[in-house]
Order: C-alpha cells, then structure tokens, then sequence
C-alpha cells in the first residue's frame, strides 16, 4: 500500500481544463517523496480517486469545497480506514476551519502545508487541526513533482505556437489590499539560480518555451528581478507576469520587453482615487495610467485587473474606471465582480467596512471570479444595489472588449 495520494478536483465552473498546473501539490509531492514517501497526484474528478492508499491528502479553494467534500465522501466509501487530509486556501478562514471540522476529515491543514505533511505522515500529530510553518529559504524545496502527471495536457493559451506552464518564484505578499486572501502574507522569495534550474529543466524536459508567473508579487527586490530579467534574457522564452506599478519601473518595463515578456498584468482594480485608498490598494490614478501607456509602448500586452462593486462603488466611481480604461490604450484585460473570499481582510474585519459595503449571503460554490459567464454578484454599496451592479459589469464588459479589442470570455489563444 502506498503512503499518500494527493488530489485536487477541476474546476467544473471554468470553460477550459489542464490551463495551470497545480503546483501546491506537485510541491507537496516532491517535499513528501524526498522525505522517502511513496506520492501519486490527481487532477481531475472524483471517479479518478484510486484504491491502495494509507493516506489521501486533497487540496481545495473555496469555490472547490463541495467537490472536495464530495472526494472525501468517495474515499471513506472506497477505503473506511484510509486517513484523509484537507489543506488549501479554503483553510484560511478561521468560519471554513470550523466549518469543515464537522465534515469527517482526519486532519485539517492551515497555511503551507509541506512542513505540516511530512509531520502527519509521520505520526507526529493527534488527528484535528494542524498549522503548517512557512518555509522561510524556498530554495529548500525540490521542483514540483512534474512527473506525476501527465504534462501534454497542460499549456496555458498566451501566444499561439507557444507551450506555456505556470510557475512561481515567490510565495505571498507583503501588501494589504483588503479584498485580496494574500494580503499581507509571509513574503519570501526563490533565488534566481534556482528559478533558472528549474526554467531550464521545464524547457529540457517537457519542451516548453513560454511561462506565466503566477506570483502575486514577482517583481519586489528591484536587483533580484533584474537579475532574473538577464537570465530569462538569455534564454530566449516569452512569457507574462503579474506586477504592480509602484514596484515595476519604467526600465524596469524595458527589460522585461527585452526579456521575452509579451503581457503583463498589473492590479488597477479601479480608475477612482477614493476607491484605491479605501481598499488600501496604495497606488495612485495618474501614476498607473501612465505606467499601463509605457506598458504598450515598450511592446508589452498590458492586461489590467479590473474589479467592479469595490466599497463605496457608485455609478461616478464605475465612469472614472471607464474613462481610464478608455484613455490607458490597453490591448487586454481582466474583469470581475467583487468576491469577498471568507479569508480577506474585507470578510475578516466586515464590521469595519459596514458602511461602504454590504456582503449578502452566499455558498462556497458561489465563490469563484472567473466563469463560463459570471451571474451573480453578492455585494451592494450605498450607492448600488446587486442588480445594477451586475447590470454595470456586463455593460463595461462589452465596452471594455471593443475599446481593446480583447474579449476574455472567448478562451484560447490570447492573440498576438
């Protein structure tokens, strides 16, 4: 019997498959396997679980709860006795960790889970609730376990007759936006020598030759990034980031065109000053529209997130986030209704915020921002109610789309 079997559900919400890795539990395996356990990975449905493990560790986010739950139910019908493991961000909230407590499971893991694993697998923990340690030195864990599944059958859609895998070189974010569930997590960072073994066996191996850095802060530490920015230089990929104007200069959007960067994606959010320094956001109108036209200008794809039903949203906040867009010149975006993940700031200190928002109920399988088409919306302002919210989204998603010339919701390729 092998030690551990380690699962996270696709997401039936979302249009297409097999676009990211799931690099938690390919992290997990290799951490786990290096330690002489035998791991197996599973990404896809709950009829894909197998027999034969004494361990079943699933991972999940919010909006994938019911289909973990639903993995657990599969396993204790399976193998009664096989100790099952929940972890992933859905953990985050101290309401989940209550919540789930009731549902069966053996152990529920908090935070990063490598540490904590090992530590179950080998016995060290009575059954309940397990806080896993950051790893403050990354370099410390093993690549993730690439092998463990099938890799032809990823390749994110960034340029056509690119193969591109997801990959990060950081874990957490020392910023303090107040909807976002990293806000203010540990920060730490991978070396640029060991990004580049890894790059490098990515390309050897499994013939990729495009990357998106799914970071949620890459570019902090302005001498470490340039120094990834020459190695990838040299490698001759192309690839896309997420960034934050306040930490990407204008060289620094030089280099990374020279680098082989062919979209960036920065946290705009809203055209509305009021907006950005309610959700403590702590950038600046002027300065991002101008950082998104340098953006273009040095032949990068800016893709901006957009948020619509922030705190305090109105119809003359959602016309500034027009008027940006309108005047920024981007050629791509990324739109969504506010969802105020039970581990945000916004759902954590709700009382705070009572007065620019109102969050109205809603499932864990309602807590997702990206769909085949997004309808419903469970927020509403003093100025704004959930219909005219919704109403406003689908409008300046149309707008959006002709303004760029870019429609999010046909996936595929994301053009040239």
């Amino acid at each position: 019997m092998k030690d551990l079997l380690l699962y996270t559900p696709l997401d039936d919400f979302a249009s297409t498959q097999y676009e990211f890795v799931p690099l938690g539990l390919l992290y997990l395996s290799s951490y786990a396997s290096a330690a002489g356990y035998s791991v197996d990975v599973v990404h896809g449905r709950t009829d894909d679980l197998k027999l034969g493990y004494k361990h079943y560790g699933i991972s999940a986010t919010s909006c994938q709860y019911s289909m973990a739950k639903h993995a657990l139910d599969r396993i204790r019908e399976l193998q009664p006795d096989a100790i099952v493991i929940l972890g992933g961000h859905h953990l985050n909230s101290p309401q989940c960790v209550q919540e789930c407590s009731k549902h069966g499971w053996d152990y529920l893991v908090i935070g990063e889970g490598e540490t904590a694993l090992r530590e179950i697998l080998a016995g060290k923990h009575i059954p309940g609730v397990v806080l896993g340690s950051p790893i403050q030195d990354l370099d410390r864990i093993p690549f993730p376990a690439y092998d463990k599944l099938d890799m032809s059958l990823y390749n994110y859609p960034l340029r056509e007759g690119l193969r591109c895998i997801n990959i990060v070189t950081s874990r957490g974010c020392p910023f303090k936006c107040i909807f976002c569930s990293s806000s203010r997590s540990s920060y730490r960072q991978r070396s640029a020598e060991n990004i580049f073994a890894e790059i490098e066996m990515l390309i050897s191996e499994y013939h990729f030759n495009a990357f998106t850095f799914l970071d949620d802060m890459m570019s902090i530490n302005t001498k470490r990034y340039f120094s990834i920015l020459s190695g990838l230089e040299e490698f001759d990929v192309k690839w896309k980031a997420h960034g934050r104007t306040t930490t990407i200069t204008f060289e620094g959007l030089e280099r990374m065109a020279r680098a082989g960067c062919i979209e960036c994606s920065p946290g705009i959010e809203s055209g509305d000053q009021s907006l950005l320094n309610l959700i403590c956001k702590g950038t600046n109108v002027k300065d991002n529209l101008n950082w998104c036209k340098v953006c273009e200008g040095v032949g990068i794809k800016c893709s901006p997130f957009i948020i619509i039903g922030l705190p305090n949203e109105s119809f003359k906040t959602i016309e500034a986030t027009r008027i940006f867009m309108e005047e920024s010149k981007v050629t791509a975006f990324s739109y969504n209704i506010l969802m105020p993940f039970p581990d945000s700031p916004l759902y954590l200190n709700y009382a705070r915020y009572r007065q620019y928002i109102t969050i109205h109920s809603y499932s864990w399988d309602d807590c997702i921002v990206k769909s085949k088409k997004m309808q419903k919306c469970f927020v509403s302002t003093p100025f704004l109610t959930k219909t005219q919210i919704l109403d406003e989204y689908y409008k300046n998603y149309d707008l959006f789309a002709s303004v760029t010339n870019y429609d999010p919701r046909r996936r595929g390729c994301r053009g040239g």
